[in-house]
């Protein structure tokens, strides 16, 4: 009976520095693919104090104002927790009124971000989303002109079984997000994914057709 719990132990234990060792590798990648995109794009970075924990980058990137970092939530139905991956863009013209949009249901830590009044906009170029919330729904549809709604569908395709997307004013700043389990550890994946966040803010910049956005 004693060999039998010795294996077992033995069994756990390998498991256990497996995982440790797996775990290490990921996140020695994310942090040497992340302080590559920093150093190409002069953003500060901030370490938080230990070896093993994650970097997370913000700064101004032509002009537009970009934060990347990872978070750690656990579910409170899940004993599991699990590493997110934010990436957030800023909008640098944002419309003067409250607005969340999301793909799926948000995120337990984003729950106080609801708002009072849904937006109910048709046609063919608004995406389908699991939160459309207003303070101000005639001025949530004066600002979703088509070319918007056509920006937020794109952005809300970026969607799938591990990545959400979201997209949240206050009135005054509104950002994208994309939130995945992804670490992003490859530095070419980050920046394809940033530049593709970047086309997509500068289409919410733009004012009505003819004038162009921002930077």
């Amino acid at each position: 009976m004693t060999i039998v719990w010795v294996l077992l132990w033995l069994l756990l234990a390998i498991g256990v520095i497996g995982f440790i060792g797996w775990s290490t590798n990921i996140l020695m990648a994310q942090k040497k693919a992340w302080q590559e995109f920093a150093a190409k794009h002069k953003l500060e970075i901030t370490q938080e104090p230990g070896l093993l924990k994650p970097v997370s980058l913000a700064g101004l990137i032509g002009g537009r104002r970009t934060n990347i970092y990872s978070q750690t939530e656990q579910n409170p139905m899940e004993k599991m927790q699990r590493i997110y991956t934010h990436v957030e863009v800023f909008l640098n013209t944002p419309p003067a009124v409250m607005l969340v949009l999301s793909k799926k249901l948000l995120p337990s830590l984003m729950s106080e971000l609801t708002l009072p009044i849904g937006i109910a906009v048709r046609g063919t170029d608004w995406p389908v989303m699991s939160v459309a919330q207003t303070n101000d729904p005639d001025a949530a549809k004066v600002w979703l002109n088509v070319p918007r709604q056509r920006a937020l569908n794109n952005f809300m395709s970026l969607s799938n079984k591990e990545t959400e997307t979201i997209f949240i004013c206050n009135g005054v700043q509104a950002f994208l997000i994309w939130r995945s389990e992804d670490p992003l550890r490859d530095p070419k994946k980050l920046n394809a994914l940033v530049q593709k966040l970047f086309a997509l803010a500068k289409e919410l910049d733009a004012a009505d057709a003819g004038i162009s956005a921002k930077p």
